[in-house]
């Protein structure tokens, strides 16, 4: 196990280093105090002690010229961040000292604004691409029309996009001869969380601040899902896992729906939840006798 240390510097911060197994020295960082967030310069070394990054924090955000070099001293990689903004390269160091570029993440003040990329090949040129608007995950289609209407945004207009990783296909499961039934228990602790309400009495105690379902969809557009739920038969809605205080706007990305017991609502109710679940890439799921459904917004 590497070796650490924590050193207290004026007003209760902490110089904190750690060291390689040979006892040479791999990292240090300034903490703005025990467990604290870092600020100011870190560095980090090969086991040869050779610098191998550095860059710096102000304020809780990437700020400076962030730098990276391979085990014999040549610069590997170098770009700028400022005050948060910028695209941030990530850089992974492996067990023989050497870089490998596994992700570009876009920064706007801090906060992921625009597209991510996580490499999954050495060349960059396959991987999954994630779109974000100040700090939340949204679909491309919903970060494109972000971009017509603020012309502030990030784009990516005439480049190429990755190509998707090819996964070997699943064989599809043996039929089963009996009924499986599906457990509720999912819903069942989820609903007995922290940040639980009633959908619809949630969504209407609010307009200011705002509160809303899923990544894309408006307060009034929510109240819409939600009163659309209760008409195909929903016993009850519940908005699960909701973010956000009281005081400010509020979201939530999971609604549990209680199924009612009559065989016709039932169709119609997993018929229409299953439809929103294909579009955003979730399995559908089939009557099995099950209390509850989870219905993903984003």
């Amino acid at each position: 196990m590497s070796r650490v240390e924590r050193i207290p510097l004026e007003g209760g911060r902490i110089l904190f280093r750690r060291y390689h197994d040979n006892g040479a020295i791999q990292s240090e960082a300034i903490l703005r105090h025990e467990r604290g967030a870092i600020e100011g310069t870190s560095r980090m070394w090969h086991p040869n002690g050779v610098l191998a990054e550095e860059f710096s924090v102000h304020d809780g955000v990437y700020d400076g010229l962030h730098r990276i070099w391979d085990a014999n001293g040549r610069l590997v990689d170098g770009f700028e961040m400022k005050k948060g903004t910028g695209v941030l390269r990530i850089w992974t160091l492996n067990r023989d000292s050497e870089w490998r570029l596994t992700g570009e993440t876009s920064m706007v003040g801090g906060r992921m604004t625009g597209r991510q990329r996580c490499y999954l090949d050495a060349e960059g040129k396959e991987g999954i691409e994630l779109y974000w608007i100040n700090g939340k995950k949204v679909s491309k289609k919903r970060y494109l029309e972000a971009c017509a209407k603020d012309p502030k945004l990030p784009r990516y207009e005439g480049e190429l996009p990755l190509a998707r990783p090819k996964f070997p296909r699943a064989r599809r499961p043996k039929k089963p001869t009996e009924p499986v039934n599906i457990s509720d228990d999912l819903p069942l602790q989820l609903l007995g969380g922290p940040a639980v309400r009633e959908a619809l009495a949630w969504l209407e105690e609010s307009r200011e601040p705002s509160r809303s379902l899923g990544e894309a969809t408006s307060q009034g557009n929510s109240i819409k899902l939600v009163k659309k739920l209760y008409g195909l038969g929903a016993v009850s809605v519940h908005a699960v896992e909701i973010d956000g205080a009281a005081d400010v706007e509020q979201n939530s990305g999971k609604l549990v729906v209680e199924l009612p017991p009559d065989a016709e609502h039932r169709k119609q109710l997993l018929a229409f939840t299953n439809r929103r679940a294909r579009r955003l890439g979730f399995d559908p799921d089939p009557d099995r006798g099950q209390r509850y459904v989870l219905l993903m917004l984003d």
